[in-house]
C-alpha cells in the first residue's frame, strides 16, 4: 500500500526514523521545522515506530525512497530551501560512502534515495547548489570539531588557549571562517561590533571630538565603579574589559607580526573589548612593502586615555598580562611554531615564519623579570609611535579611515 505524505518534512522525519530502525535505535524521532510561509510559526513532526519489526521498516523505506524519487513533483522549492539544514545533515550522517560494508540494502537505498532527489532538485534550480555546499561544509567542520574537541586548528584559537591555561588574565575573540573556495568564504559575524572608524565618525557628528576617552565617558558614564549606564558595564569594568582585550590584541600582532592595523580594521563590542579582524598583511608582510608599522603593535594616545592614563588600574592590569602573556607564548613556543609549520604544508614560508616567531621570542621563557623588562620596553616603543600614527594618516587620507 502506497504511503501519502503530508510534505517533504514528514518524508525526511520518516527517512531518519527508518534509518534508526534498520540500525537497531527504538528510539522515537522528532523534528521541528517551519510550517507554512510564516518565519516563527512552528511545527513538530514525530514519527516513534516503537518495536516495528524489520519487514516493516524495510517497508517504510521503500515507501520514503519512492516519495523522494518523486520528490520533483510532489514538494515545492520552498520546501525544500526549508529542509536543506536537515538534509544536509542526513547526507553528512548517513552518506552512502560511510555506510558500514555490513548496513542493510535498505539504509543504503534512503541514502542513495536522499542523495540523488537533492541533486536532481539542485540541477533544476542551480541557486541551491551554494547554500547547499556552505551547509556540507557548515556540517562537517561541526563534525569535524567534535571529533577534534580539544585541539586547535587556528593560531588565534591556540594563542586563546595558551593564555587561558597559563591563567593570564588577557582577552581574545576568534571568529569562525569558512572557506568556500580558493578566493571566497564565509566570515562570522561580531553582530555586537562595530569599527573604531564607525566609532569616531560618530563622535565626529557630534562635535565631540574623535578621542575613544570621550566616546567611553559617554557610553559608559564617570569613572565611578557605583555608577552605570542602562545596563552597560559601569566605567571602571569597560576599561578593564579593554585593557584585556588590547593585551591579547597587542601579544596576538606581535606574535604574527600583524600589520594594516587602521580603524577600519578594529571592531569595539559592547563591553568595551577591542577585537582585530582582517589579517591579510601579517608574518612580515606589510601594505606597499613599506613597513610603515614598525611598532610591536598599536597603543595610540587615545587608548591610554580610555585606560585612565598610565600607572591607573587599567593600565596596570593590561601591562601587567601582556608580560605574562609573552612569557607565557614564549614557554609554548615550540606549539606555536609547530602550529605555522603545519598551517602552511610543504611551502617554505611555514618554516620561514616559525622562525621569525622564535627569533621575537628569544629569551622570553626563561627568567619572568626579563620578560617584563622587554614588555616594558615594548609597550614604551609603541606608545603614540610616529609611524604608526603616519600610517592612520595615510589611511584617513586615502580611504577615509579616522584616525
Amino acid at each position: 500500500m502506497k504511503i501519502v505524505f503530508a510534505g517533504l518534512m514528514e518524508v525526511l522525519t520518516r527517512w531518519f526514523a527508518c534509518q534508526r530502525s534498520l540500525k537497531g535505535d527504538s528510539q522515537a524521532l522528532q523534528i521541528v521545522g517551519r510550517s507554512g510561509g510564516a518565519v516563527f510559526s512552528r511545527r513538530v513532526y514525530r514519527y516513534d515506530h516503537g518495536s516495528a519489526a524489520d519487514a516493516h521498516a524495510q517497508m517504510e523505506a521503500r515507501s520514503v525512497a519512492e516519495a523522494l524519487g518523486a520528490s520533483d513533483a510532489s514538494f515545492s522549492d520552498d520546501e525544500w530551501e526549508r529542509c536543506l539544514p536537515q538534509i544536509t545533515t542526513a547526507l553528512v550522517d548517513h552518506s552512502p560512502s560511510r555506510l558500514a560494508v555490513a548496513s542493510s540494502a535498505h539504509r543504503q537505498l534512503l541514502s542513495f534515495a536522499l542523495r540523488d532527489a537533492l541533486v536532481q532538485r539542485i540541477v533544476a534550480k542551480p541557486e541551491m547548489g551554494l547554500k547547499t555546499c556552505w551547509l556540507l561544509q557548515d556540517a562537517l567542520l561541526e563534525e569535524r570539531n567534535t571529533l577534534e574537541a580539544g585541539r586547535s586548528g587556528d593560531f588565534a584559537e591556540a594563542v586563546a588557549d595558551v593564555l587561558d591555561r597559563h591563567g593570564v588574565d588577557a582577552y581574545l575573540r576568534p571568529y569562525g571562517i569558512i572557506c568556500c573556495g580558493p578566493r571566497a568564504g564565509l566570515v562570522e559575524t561580531l553582530a555586537d561590533a562595530k569599527s573604531l572608524d564607525h566609532v569616531k565618525q560618530q563622535l565626529k557628528s557630534l562635535d565631540m571630538g574623535t578621542d575613544l576617552g570621550a566616546y567611553f565617558d559617554a557610553v559608559y558614564g564617570p569613572y565611578d565603579e557605583n555608577q552605570r549606564v542602562g545596563g552597560a558595564p559601569n566605567r571602571k569594568e569597560a576599561s578593564l574589559n579593554f585593557a584585556r582585550s588590547l593585551a591579547g590584541s597587542s601579544l596576538l600582532s606581535y606574535a604574527l607580526d600583524v600589520k594594516d592595523r587602521h580603524n577600519g580594521n578594529i571592531l569595539l563590542d559592547r563591553g568595551g573589548r577591542l577585537i582585530h579582524i582582517d589579517f591579510g598583511y601579517m608574518l612580515g608582510r606589510s601594505p606597499g612593502g613599506l613597513n610603515f608599522e614598525d611598532a610591536p603593535f598599536k597603543l595610540p594616545q587615545d587608548y591610554v586615555h580610555v585606560l585612565g592614563g598610565v600607572g591607573s588600574d587599567a593600565w596596570v592590569a593590561f601591562a601587567t598580562a601582556f608580560a605574562a602573556g609573552l612569557h607565557a607564548l614564549a614557554l609554548e613556543l615550540h606549539r606555536l611554531q609547530t602550529l605555522l609549520v603545519l598551517f602552511f604544508g610543504d611551502s617554505n614560508v611555514g618554516l620561514e615564519a616559525a622562525t621569525a616567531l622564535g627569533e621575537r621570542f628569544r629569551g622570553l621563557g626563561q627568567d619572568p623579570r626579563q620578560t617584563m623588562a622587554a614588555a616594558t620596553d615594548m609597550i614604551r616603543r609603541s606608545h603614540d609611535s610616529d609611524r604608526a600614527k603616519q600610517y592612520d594618516w595615510y589611511q584617513w587620507k586615502t580611504n577615509g579611515i579616522v584616525p
